[in-house]
């Protein structure tokens, strides 16, 4: 995975603040598993927004997105926006579609 991939979510997901933080929720048959609560951060909640705004969207367009919304040095964009799908990604919220 890198920031020219293509992605797209494969689950129907909230986003919910619980106790002061913001968590991932997938749905699955209209119930919630608390096993499956993912915490993330106000960056991570931004950037699962544009996934779910978008039926695909490129990596980079995250990072641009991100960019212009925070003052941080676009290598280490990068680098977290990458690893943060990638993790979504290994959990099975998101897919590749141009994986190699």
């Amino acid at each position: 995975m890198n920031i020219e991939s293509i992605i797209e979510k494969t689950c129907t997901c909230r986003i919910r603040i619980i106790a002061g933080e913001w968590f991932l929720i997938p749905i699955h048959d209209s119930s919630i598993e608390v096993d499956n609560l993912f915490k993330i951060s106000e960056t991570g909640t931004h950037i699962w927004r544009l996934i779910e705004e978008n039926d695909e969207v490129k990596i980079s367009d995250i990072i641009d997105s991100i960019e212009e919304v925070y003052d941080i040095q676009r290598e280490i964009i990068d680098r977290d926006v990458v690893e943060f799908i990638s993790e979504l990604k290994n959990m099975n919220l998101v897919k590749e579609l141009n994986d190699d």
